[in-house]
C-alpha cells in the first residue's frame, strides 16, 4: 500500500525547473506528503494534479490539490506549483509512480501449467496457472506469463515481458525484453492470403515469423500476423493501442504509434516516430515515412513522406483535406450559386444568339 511521496521527490521526477510555494508559505516540499494524482477539479488534499489543458487550467485555479504540475504557473494559488516544460510527460512520469502494483504470480511454474522438458524457463520467470509453452521455447527473467497463454514451439520471450491473460506467442517468434502484450494480444498466427485454385481459395501459408523490439507494448486483442516467406517486424519502443491489425511482412520503425482499429495491410512499411489515428486504413505495401501524422479514420492509398501529416478518404494533405471538409459542408450552397450563375449566362449567351440572328449579315440581308 502506497503511504505517499515527498513532494521534493516528485518534482524530481517530473525534473521540475521551479517549484514555487503556496500563498501562505508554511509548509516546505519535502514535509509535503503527496498520496495520489488527480484531476484539478477534483484533487484535494494531499493529492497532485496535472495542467496540461486550457479547461484544466480553468479548474486549476479553484483546485484544492496540495499541488500542481504546470507549464504556465499561476499567478496567485493556494497549492505548490511545479513547473515543468511538458505536463502531460509528468502526468506519465507520475502514474507510473503511483500504479498500484497488480497481484503477480509467485517465481517458478505453477503446477497447473503445462511445459514442454525441452522448453527454458529462466529461474526468475513467472508461470501462471494453465499456460501452455511448447517445444524449445524460451522465457528470460522476471518475466510473468498470465494464465491461459500459449507459447508456441521455438518462441522467444526476452527478460522483464509480461504476456497477458489469454496471449498467444506463435512458433519462432520473438520478443526482446521489457515487451507488455495486454490479454487477448495474438503475435505470429498465419497471416490473411488466399489464391483461387479451381472453384475454391487455397490458403497461402505463413513459413515466416514475428519479431517485436524491446520495450513495445502491443494492446489487448490486437493482432500481429506472421510473415510469408521473410519475418513481420516490429522495432523498440513501439506503441500499439487495443483491436490493431498488423499483417503479414509489416515493418514497423522505431517508437512509432498506432492508435485503436488501425488496420495495416501486407507488406506495409511505417518509418520511426510516425503517428497512425484511430481507425487508419493502410493499403497493400504502402510506406508511411519517418515521424509522418496520419489523422484517425483516413484511408492510406498511396505512399506518405516523412514528416507529412495527411487526413481523409483517400488521404491527402492535413490542411487540404481540412479546407476541403469545410467547402463540403457547403456544397448544397455552392451548387445552387454555381447553378443560378450559370442559368443567367444561358439567358444572356440566349439573348445575344437572337440579336446576332436579327442582325444584317454583309449582304445586307436580315438573317432568318
Amino acid at each position: 500500500m502506497i503511504s505517499g511521496f515527498s513532494l521534493s521527490a516528485l518534482a524530481e521526477l517530473v525534473e521540475a525547473r521551479e517549484v514555487i510555494q503556496p500563498l501562505d508559505g508554511v509548509q516546505r516540499a519535502d514535509q509535503l506528503l503527496i498520496s495520489s494524482v488527480a484531476p484539478p477539479a477534483e484533487a484535494g488534499p494531499g493529492q497532485i494534479a496535472c495542467v496540461y489543458s486550457s479547461a484544466a487550467h480553468r479548474a486549476a485555479q479553484a483546485s484544492s490539490a496540495s499541488a500542481l504540475v504546470i507549464a504556465e504557473p499561476l499567478a496567485q494559488s493556494r497549492c505548490f506549483q511545479l513547473v515543468v516544460d511538458d505536463p502531460r510527460c509528468a502526468l506519465a512520469r507520475l502514474l507510473e509512480r503511483f500504479a498500484p502494483r497488480a497481484p503477480s504470480w509467485p517465481q517458478g511454474i505453477d503446477p497447473r501449467a503445462v511445459v514442454d522438458p525441452s522448453a527454458e524457463i529462466a529461474t526468475t520467470a513467472r508461470i501462471a496457472p494453465f499456460v501452455v509453452i511448447g517445444p524449445a521455447a524460451n522465457v528470460g527473467a522476471e518475466t510473468l506469463i498470465e494464465p491461459f497463454c500459449v507459447i508456441g514451439p521455438g518462441a522467444h520471450v526476452g527478460a522483464g515481458c509480461r504476456v497477458g491473460a489469454g496471449g498467444y506467442i506463435g512458433a519462432g517468434v520473438t520478443l526482446g525484453e521489457r515487451v507488455c502484450l495486454d490479454p487477448g494480444a495474438v503475435i505470429g498466427s498465419d497471416g490473411f492470403g488466399a489464391v483461387r485454385d479451381g472453384a475454391s481459395w487455397r490458403p497461402l501459408r505463413s513459413l515466416g515469423a514475428a519479431r517485436i523490439g524491446s520495450d513495445t507494448r502491443v494492446g489487448a486483442n490486437s493482432c500481429v500476423d506472421a510473415g510469408t516467406l521473410t519475418d513481420t517486424r516490429i522495432a523498440a519502443g513501439v506503441q500499439i493501442d487495443n483491436l490493431v491489425q498488423v499483417a503479414h511482412n509489416v515493418d514497423i520503425g522505431e517508437r512509432a504509434l498506432l492508435c485503436a482499429q488501425v488496420g495495416l495491410a501486407g507488406g506495409v512499411r511505417i518509418g520511426r516516430d510516425a503517428m497512425l489515428g484511430g481507425q487508419v486504413g493502410v493499403a497493400d505495401g504502402r510506406s508511411i515515412g519517418e515521424a509522418a501524422r496520419v489523422a484517425a479514420k483516413s484511408g492510406v492509398s498511396a505512399d506518405v513522406e516523412a514528416g507529412a501529416a495527411v487526413a481523409g478518404y483517400p488521404a491527402i494533405a492535413h490542411g487540404r483535406w481540412r479546407r476541403s471538409a469545410v467547402l463540403f459542408s457547403r456544397l448544397n450552397a455552392l451548387y445552387r450559386q454555381v447553378r443560378q450563375l450559370a442559368d443567367r449566362l444561358e439567358d444572356r449567351l440566349s439573348g445575344d444568339s437572337s440579336t446576332a440572328r436579327r442582325l444584317p449579315d454583309s449582304t445586307g440581308e436580315v438573317e432568318r
